[in-house]
């Protein structure tokens, strides 16, 4: 629904979202205009936070705190990266410390039905080809571990 849609901020990957706005010099003048064309896009219709994989990723958690505090709910996908089998991919460690930092109720979801869209070339599903399982919320306190906050909520979106 918008009212819950308009009051989401998205964790994207940094890297791919910095790739966007600053495309490699040797891509044709098109592409780079396509390029900048679709982070703008992106940011403005979906909200999306840099999350880096690499570096810089504290002021980005600091950017979701931000939203939070606004009363946006932060959508992060914990694997870091999209399944090329369909299987999911452990959790990355910085799930933990970023729910036990932003004091927040986790809410462990799982989505099926995407990586067979996928694999077949489909951009559009039909009805109930894909699947939202939500499960009960759970609360980390700010001195939790990281990596035992991570494998909990792995285990949880495993049980879905």
């Amino acid at each position: 629904p918008a009212r819950l849609r308009t009051r989401l901020a998205v964790a994207m990957s940094g890297e791919l979202l910095r790739g966007m706005r600053y495309p490699a010099a040797a891509l044709p003048w098109w592409r780079r205009v396509f390029e900048k064309l679709q982070y703008a896009l992106v940011v403005a219709l979906f909200n999306v936070q840099p999350l880096p994989q690499q570096s810089d990723f504290r002021r980005s958690f600091d950017n979701l705190g931000l939203a939070a505090d606004r009363g946006y709910s932060v959508v992060v996908f914990p694997e870091g990266k999209r399944t090329t089998s369909g299987e999911m991919s452990p959790f990355r460690s910085g799930i933990g410390l970023l729910a036990a930092r932003m004091n927040l109720p986790v809410v462990p979801m799982r989505i099926d039905g995407l990586f067979g869209l996928k694999q077949a070339g489909k951009h559009y599903a039909a009805a109930n080809a894909i699947t939202v399982h939500i499960g009960e919320p759970l609360r980390f306190e700010g001195d939790a571990d990281a990596e035992a906050s991570t494998r909990e909520m792995q285990r949880r979106v495993e049980e879905l």
